[in-house]
């Protein structure tokens, strides 16, 4: 050790002292540094390394404004480095109360990046620069410029290029052995992770999460911000290292009932069981927060095979099956200019109450917001009032002796119209279709009014409309029964 870095110790800074405030944690040390300290200390690497996670934007920085060479450093955003002890390197030599001496391990052990700091070279590979750091003494004493940096190291220039070469060599190795490892399982590695409420300075980071989720059509950048001020719930973060790489949001519409919806996984990270970690917080955290919820639910698509595994593997039952159909309205053309029905708008409160509370579209004494499920049972009449006044159009179609009558959810949030329930006063036929044709082509042309992406529904199975929706302007999946229902009690015990 120079007498510099010896002087730099004293003092309790330095480029071993591994903070939130320096940028000694952005070094990853490669797997033949940590070959070279287990042989020598005899330590299992879990002993000394700690795992953790760059994002796609941190390491296009470093490659643009220091070197490409971080692009293998951070192979697959991982990255491995030195544990610390007070913020300090483990292998600095605890001399007293928060007073440490030199590095334990000898010159040919330690990682090279520890050999050349605060010395690096040009994205070229042509001349020697400089790490800038305000925690080096060097560089505090001298102009940042290599040559006045090194009177304090005496370095030569040859040393310092066939560092970098081995640098160069090693972290190249390094990106070959880590591109084909496993990635990372948070059931054995949950304290890993911190859960928090995200705020509107997350907002960058949940757009960037979400960006090639559905091929970019994800409603969430367009909610995020209101979900952050919602106070009927909670929008999650999954933080590691003090970045967000899962959301999910908790909404508590009623007393006894938390919704789970909006779980999303960083599509680019090399982190597994982000899910599954969702559920083993949400349990614990509802059960510990919400003494007053009964039950937790959720629905999910019968092709997410992982989000159902997940979901039953956490005691969650699957209460029912329904079919999802939608409209999508982008470039939608196809509107027919048929003769249009007799159409009313019924505001009355209590009449949509009835709609709510009688109709066929029930699941599980659920009627459905989108993928959100509404309670319809009388304890939570107050909140159904609210929504039936505040959020439910109730259009009234006539034609002849046919009565059609639909309630819709126009949701400016998410760009969706959802249709909550459908009712009529006949047996299907060849009229009622035309009729049902005619009401759709009226919501879909007041929905591109107001900006809408999508007309959808959540059908029952059993429902006698299934059998000729397909006639209509809606679409399927791949399958009729491919929405599903999970619900679980929560008890105090």
């Amino acid at each position: 050790m120079s007498h510099i870095c010896a002087d730099c110790h004293k003092q309790g800074k330095g480029c071993c002292l591994i903070n939130e405030h320096n940028n000694q944690g952005y070094i990853g040390i490669s797997i033949n540094d940590i070959n070279r300290i287990k042989e020598y200390s005899q330590i299992n690497q879990k002993e000394f390394i700690i795992e953790e996670y760059k994002t796609d934007q941190e390491i296009n920085l470093l490659v643009k404004h220091y070197h490409p060479i971080f692009e293998k450093i951070y192979t697959n955003n991982r990255c491995f480095r030195l544990k610390t002890i007070d913020n300090h390197c483990i292998f600095l030599k605890k001399t007293g109360k928060n007073k440490f001496g030199p590095c334990i391990l000898p010159d040919e052990v330690r990682p090279l990046y520890c050999k050349i700091y605060p010395f690096w070279m040009t994205t070229d590979n042509k001349y020697i620069t400089i790490l800038p750091s305000n925690e080096c003494l060097a560089q505090r004493e001298s102009s940042i410029s290599w040559t006045m940096v090194n009177k304090y190291f005496n370095y030569t220039e040859e040393h310092i290029k066939n560092l970098f070469s081995q640098i160069l060599s090693e972290y190249n190795n390094h990106a070959k052995i880590v591109k084909d490892m496993p990635v990372i399982d948070l059931k054995d590695n949950y304290s890993l992770c911190n859960f928090r409420k995200l705020q509107i300075s997350d907002l960058p980071r949940i757009k960037e999460i979400c960006i090639d989720i559905w091929d970019g059509d994800d409603y969430m950048p367009y909610i995020a911000e209101k979900w952050v001020n919602d106070s009927n719930g909670e929008f999650i973060g999954l933080e590691i290292n003090k970045t967000v790489y899962g959301l999910c949001k908790l909404s508590i519409n009623v007393p006894d009932i938390v919704w789970i919806e909006g779980l999303r996984a960083d599509p680019h990270c090399n982190i597994k069981g982000i899910a599954n970690a969702f559920y083993q917080y949400i349990l614990k955290h509802v059960k510990d927060n919400y003494p007053q919820i009964e039950q937790i639910e959720l629905s999910s698509y019968f092709d997410n095979i992982a989000s159902n595994k997940i979901a039953l593997r956490n005691g969650f039952e699957l209460i029912n099956k329904a079919s999802f159909k939608l409209i999508e309205l982008n470039n939608y053309k196809h509107i027919r200019n048929n003769q249009k029905p007799d159409i009313n708008v019924i505001t009355n409160t209590e009449i949509i109450l009835q709609f709510l509370f009688n109709s066929d579209f029930n699941l599980s004494n659920r009627l459905f917001l989108g993928w959100k499920g509404i309670p319809i049972e009388n304890r939570y009449i107050k909140y159904l009032k609210t929504l039936a006044s505040k959020k439910i159009v109730h259009y009234n179609f006539k034609e002849q002796d046919f009565d059609l009558n639909i309630g819709v959810n126009y949701n400016n949030d998410k760009n969706e119209t959802n249709l909550i329930y459908i009712s009529y006063n006949q047996p299907l036929n060849k009229d009622l279709l035309i009729l049902f044709n005619n009401a759709i082509n009226f919501i879909i042309k007041k929905s591109i009014e107001q900006e809408m992406l999508i007309v959808q529904m959540i059908i029952p199975i059993q429902h006698p409309l299934l059998s000729v929706i397909n006639e209509t302007a809606f679409i399927s999946y791949d399958q009729e029964e491919d929405f599903y229902l999970y619900r679980k009690f929560i008890t105090n015990s």
